[in-house]
């Protein structure tokens, strides 16, 4: 397994979305390859970290005015940023 392909199943693996022969080449790679290694663990224990404050995060008044304006105008469009 390269890093590209380690990235992209990332997210998957982190949301247990992946067949157990995918899970075991991403830990083999994470084994040999310190970057993606510290790249799994640093997602992993955000995602702990998030699923630990349960519930809803409010959003800035900022970034919810940035998404509006995505929303207005990149879906017209189905552009994804």
């Amino acid at each position: 397994m390269k890093c590209a392909e380690f990235i992209n199943l990332l997210h998957d693996r982190i949301d247990g979305a992946l067949p157990e022969a995918d899970i075991e080449r991403m830990r083999t790679h994470a084994d040999i390859c310190p970057e993606c290694g510290a790249r799994e663990r640093a997602l992993s224990a955000l995602t702990e970290d998030l699923r630990a404050m349960g519930g809803e995060v409010p959003v800035p008044a900022a970034l919810g005015a940035a998404q509006s304006l995505h929303h207005l105008i990149c879906e017209p469009f189905k552009i994804l940023i």
